[in-house]
């Protein structure tokens, strides 16, 4: 009886060192994937403050060029406006939109690593009581 008992704790614990290798490699696999997700969201950060400082640049060139000519300008400053005004609108239509994709997968990302961690926890809990009960004896 006893030699079943010990037999019997020594594959808990096996088990259990083996939920514990799985919620090692759960939270490394976790942390390098919202790791990536979190460069893609500064890249796209950075790719959005860059087409904006590029719009702006390229305003203001094109406004100091129009400024140099002698003849009325007001229509090539009002089409400079709107053209910049609906690049920009439509770079911020497309920044959102992925910046909202990525904060959407890196929420799923947590979900399902959450519900997974906590699943090998419970199992982890459940072999513990297992051992504590054949202990007891």
């Amino acid at each position: 009886m006893v030699r079943e008992i010990s037999r019997k704790v020594d594959h808990l614990e096996a088990v259990i060192k083996k939920y514990k290798a799985e919620l090692d490699t759960l939270e490394d696999d976790y942390n390098f994937q919202r790791r990536q997700l979190e460069e893609a969201a500064f890249d796209l950060d950075d790719l959005n403050r860059s087409l904006n400082d590029y719009y702006e640049e390229t305003y203001e060139e094109v406004a100091a060029d129009l400024r140099q000519q002698e003849e009325d300008t007001s229509e090539a400053f009002m089409v400079l406006n709107n053209l910049i005004a609906e690049y920009m609108d439509a770079t911020e239509l497309s920044y959102q939109k992925e910046r909202q994709h990525l904060d959407d997968k890196q929420e799923e990302l947590f979900q399902a690593y959450q519900k997974e961690r906590i699943g090998t926890e419970d199992a982890i809990d459940d072999c513990l009581a297992q051992r504590k009960r054949l202990l007891a004896f």
